[in-house]
């Protein structure tokens, strides 16, 4: 009976340290987040990299420790900056290797396509690779990922083309709209950012987004 009870107890403590783990996993990477809002980003970076030690195969996680890189990345060394470079991409790669639906990750790609030069790793070809698989998964989010590859080029009639087409893709939703409105501020044209945000009120007033732009 002894013999029993300690098999049956071994066999539960195998069934439930998996998610005993994953819990844990859950947990830090919560607070990583938490540590992200508060601007700690490297405090962020190691409670994400314990999460993943616990689950290594939640793409989430691995999306979350390149933006914590990437955040420290802006201030860091020139010495620094092309190690942490190849970091961000492998937590990208990793990330959409494990969630392909994973949208976040595929924009970080192409942010980090964009922005990075070649001896780090950039591509805009590979960027606009990852605007396609973002396309065919939700256009929405195309147009947007479009707009911001035709933003980095300087092309400004096509990022309003692309961002005009979200919003049409999407009436309402406020993220395209709030876009949209970002840009033409940056443009100067201050009186169409009002003019797409009322726009937008007038069919959805109860918006705290938009309120807030």
């Amino acid at each position: 009976m002894r013999h029993l009870i300690s098999v049956t107890a071994l066999s539960a403590g195998l069934l439930f340290a998996p998610r005993l783990e994953a819990q844990a996993g859950r947990s830090l990477y919560d607070e990583g987040m938490r540590l992200m809002q508060q601007g700690k980003h490297a405090d962020a970076e190691k409670r994400f990299e314990r999460a993943i030690e616990r689950e290594p195969n939640v793409g989430r996680y691995h999306l979350a420790l390149g933006q914590a890189i990437g955040a420290q990345a802006q201030n860091a060394s020139v010495v620094r900056q092309p190690f942490m470079a190849r970091r961000i991409k492998q937590e990208f790669e990793t990330a959409v290797r494990l969630d392909p639906d994973l949208l976040d990750a595929r924009d970080g790609l192409i942010q980090f396509h964009l922005m990075a030069p070649g001896v780090m790793g950039g591509d805009p070809a590979e960027a606009r690779r990852q605007q396609a698989e973002i396309a065919r998964r939700n256009p929405v989010r195309g147009h947007m990922a479009q707009a911001n590859i035709h933003w980095r080029s300087r092309d400004t009639v096509a990022t309003e083309r692309s961002l005009r087409a979200a919003v049409d893709a999407a009436p309402d939703s406020v993220g395209p709209v709030v876009m949209l409105a970002q840009r033409q501020a940056a443009w100067q044209r201050t009186a169409a950012a009002f003019g797409t945000i009322e726009g937008f009120l007038s069919r959805k007033p109860e918006s705290v987004p938009a309120r807030y732009q």
